[in-house]
């Protein structure tokens, strides 16, 4: 993957925020903006968009004022949001992760903290990465069908009662209790296969399976789909494996099949799918058709120099 760092004169950096995202409320508008004054050739502005219908316009704001850089500030739904909308555009994607997991970050070697984010924005470097897309909606991470888009959205009707993640508990129990199993019909490279399936996940790159970096990607770079679906039709091995699954976790699940491509179509009877799409739900028209777009949009992250002081 090639990088080139990249800090003109001057800049204009636009700022998507979503202050909501998280476990507990992290930063603030003033915060950000003074982290980035410490960058005299930084022009910064802020946008809080609380609610999602507010990024398109907001990112049509930075394109119309001729921002160089997009941030999404949040976690990896807003960052997926923000990402969805650059695509094709002249202008680099920039990350302060304000989430609860910030995968996309962590996997690019992104800092949480605010300043060292904020130093990755304005004196980092670009790469490009690649974006996973099903049916025109573009995704950093990954899109899962059946179990885990319904616990996501049972957790966010219990979220305004409860929290956000304490809802994830009553909601993995009730999916269990009443498991969902769907037919579909499965094609990539010339191979098809027909499954009965309580869950599918199509990820943007391979994930690692071993331990210690289970669940994380070792690059973004590589052009592919991965995909993961259940071996076994058996009750107990499908239980076994249904709680690392409906967390998020399905890597750690032991009796699924993996495999590498570069499109894949999913067919079903039914004739819309609820997706989970980097952890935000969607209904989509089947037949779903997922492709994987390499270098598809710039990304700023940390430089050599950053990378080396962390690794001492």
């Amino acid at each position: 993957m090639s990088t080139d760092r990249s800090t003109p004169a001057d800049i204009i950096i636009h700022v998507v925020a979503n202050f909501k995202a998280g476990l507990l409320p992290r930063n603030s508008s003033r915060e950000i903006l003074a982290s980035f004054s410490r960058y005299p050739h930084v022009t910064c502005r802020i946008d809080d968009c609380q609610d999602p219908g507010g990024t398109p316009a907001s990112v049509d704001r930075a394109l119309e004022t001729s921002a160089q850089i997009v941030v999404a500030a949040g976690g990896d739904g807003t960052v997926s949001s923000v990402a969805d909308l650059l695509v094709g555009k002249n202008v680099e994607l920039g990350v302060l992760p304000l989430g609860t997991f910030n995968n996309f970050a962590k996997d690019l070697g992104i800092p949480l903290d605010l300043d060292r984010a904020v130093d990755t924005v304005c004196a980092g470097m670009t790469t490009p990465i690649d974006l996973g897309e099903v049916n025109g909606r573009y995704f950093i991470n990954n899109v899962s069908l059946g179990a885990y888009p319904k616990v996501v959205q049972l957790r966010d009707r219990l979220r305004k009662f409860i929290g956000k993640w304490p809802a994830m508990i009553p909601a993995i129990l009730f999916v269990l209790l009443r498991m969902p199993w769907f037919r579909v019909h499965m094609e990539w490279n010339g191979h098809r296969t027909r499954r009965f399936v309580p869950l599918l996940f199509v990820g943007n790159n391979p994930y690692e399976t071993t331990w210690p970096e289970v669940g994380r990607r070792q690059g973004i770079g590589k052009g592919v789909l991965w995909l993961m679906f259940f071996k076994k039709l058996g009750f107990f091995s499908v239980m076994r494996d249904a709680l690392p699954a409906l967390s998020g976790r399905i890597w750690k699940a032991e009796d699924l099949e993996v495999l590498e491509t570069t499109e894949l179509t999913v067919r079903s009877s039914r004739h819309r799918l609820t997706v989970a799409l980097d952890g935000e739900t969607f209904r989509q028209h089947t037949p779903l058709i997922f492709r994987s777009h390499h270098a598809a949009l710039k990304v700023r992250v940390p430089s050599r120099d950053e990378y080396a002081e962390d690794l001492k």
